[in-house]
Order: C-alpha cells, then sequence, then structure tokens
C-alpha cells in the first residue's frame, strides 16, 4: 500500500471518529426536562363512574384524551390553556396521550403512567415549553377526541411545577401523581375518598362562558351552605 492510500485511509478514520464523538457531544448536550405523571391508586371515569376506555389492554394511544399542560401567567379563563402533550399540542412527537398508556405496557382502563422529555429547540418536543415555576396540570377527557368528548376533568397540585431544562446528566424530572399530598381537581375540590376521578365534577366541553362558570361556582357555594344546616 502507498503511502497516498495509507493517508487516505487514515483521514477516513479520523472523519469518523470525528462524526462519532460529534454525534455524542450533540446528545450530551442536548437541553433536557422529563415529566413523569401517573393516577396511582385512583380511577378515571365518566359521569355515570363508569371507567374511562383505555383502548386496547396491549396498545398505547388508543384510549380517551389526556393533556399535560398549564395556564399562561395571568390567565383568568379555564380555556386560556397551553398543552404540553395529548392532543392540540404542538409536541407532534406527544400528540397521542391518552388513557391507558404506560412507559412499560399499556395501562388499564381508568389509569395512566408515563413520561415525556421535553428537548428545548426540538420542533417535536420542544415546543410553547414554559417557564421554570409554572404550575402544571393534567386533563381528562371523556371521548377518544376533543370533539368528541362531552366533559373533562382538571387536576393540579402546588408541587407540580415545570423545572429548567438542562443539559445531560442533570436532567430535572418533575414528578407528578394523584398521590402527592394537595392534589385537587376544579373549583378546588379533593379527590374522593372512594378515589374515583368522575368528569361531571369537571368541566363540559366546550368551555363555558366566565359567568356561567360565576354561576356553578356559586351554586357549589350554595350546595355546602345547604350541606352545613
Amino acid at each position: 500500500m502507498n503511502n497516498i492510500a495509507q493517508g487516505q485511509i487514515e483521514c477516513s478514520k479520523v472523519a469518523i471518529l470525528a462524526a462519532v464523538l460529534f454525534a455524542g457531544q450533540s446528545a450530551n448536550c442536548a437541553v433536557v426536562a422529563q415529566v413523569y405523571f401517573d393516577t396511582f391508586q385512583f380511577i378515571v371515569a365518566h359521569n355515570d363512574g363508569t371507567i374511562l376506555s383505555g383502548g386496547s389492554p396491549t396498545i398505547d394511544h388508543d384510549g380517551t384524551v389526556v393533556q399535560l399542560g398549564y395556564h399562561p401567567a395571568g390567565s383568568v379563563y379555564f380555556s386560556d390553556w397551553i398543552p404540553l402533550t395529548g392532543e392540540g399540542s404542538a409536541n407532534t412527537a406527544f400528540a397521542q396521550s391518552t388513557i391507558g398508556d404506560s412507559s412499560f405496557n399499556a395501562a388499564p382502563d381508568g389509569e395512566f403512567y408515563d413520561s415525556w422529555l421535553f428537548t428545548v429547540g426540538s420542533p417535536t418536543t420542544g415546543q410553547n415549553l414554559p417557564m421554570a415555576g409554572t404550575p402544571l396540570s393534567v386533563r381528562f377527557f371523556d371521548g377518544t377526541s376533543i370533539a368528541h368528548s362531552g366533559s373533562y376533568q382538571e387536576l393540579s397540585n402546588p408541587l407540580w411545577l415545570w423545572k429548567a431544562p438542562q443539559e445531560h446528566p442533570d436532567v430535572p424530572v418533575v414528578s407528578m401523581s394523584l398521590e402527592d399530598a394537595g392534589t385537587k381537581m376544579l373549583f378546588n375540590r379533593d379527590l374522593p375518598a372512594d378515589r374515583i376521578i368522575r368528569l361531571n365534577q369537571g368541566m363540559l366541553v366546550p368551555e363555558p362562558t366566565t359567568s356561567l362558570i360565576a354561576v356553578v361556582g356559586a351554586l357549589e357555594l350554595m350546595a355546602r351552605r345547604l350541606r352545613r344546616r
């Protein structure tokens, strides 16, 4: 083998090694944040108590709609909502998020155990990311699409705060579970003692106007006063 051929081979080796190292560096330098959510020992159900469908027992993403999202700072309407996952999310890699999903295998009806890795700048997993400290919420719908849903429930917790994405290996993890102390449903309602989250305690789809929300709140207050008598 002549010196020219030997030199070409060595240059090729260097180029391949550089490409591998560069690819690894790019992956390691990705700025990411991970969110994990589970229903734990709670069940999510329709208005009449029928458990929400998870679709096929062996396939993810074919049950009723689930959204992870947040309300923009200063928002006063329930409709001011930005989904990070699920139907309507700009993060297309997470656009199919439904009851019955699981990081390990499909979960049972009415349950959910999954996580998402958000990457800053990614067109499929890095869209509409909130500011650090923004409260996160989860919405459950009673249909396999929002257009075919009649109601939903939203759950939140003061501990469920978005964390600023970081480079590997210091990946921040936001761990969210219905079991977390302080978890509330809409209108600041406590989770039910029977551990069944019914969507009739949530909101109708499409969402009502602000005036109707005020009426619902007033009726709830009146009902509480009557129960105390």
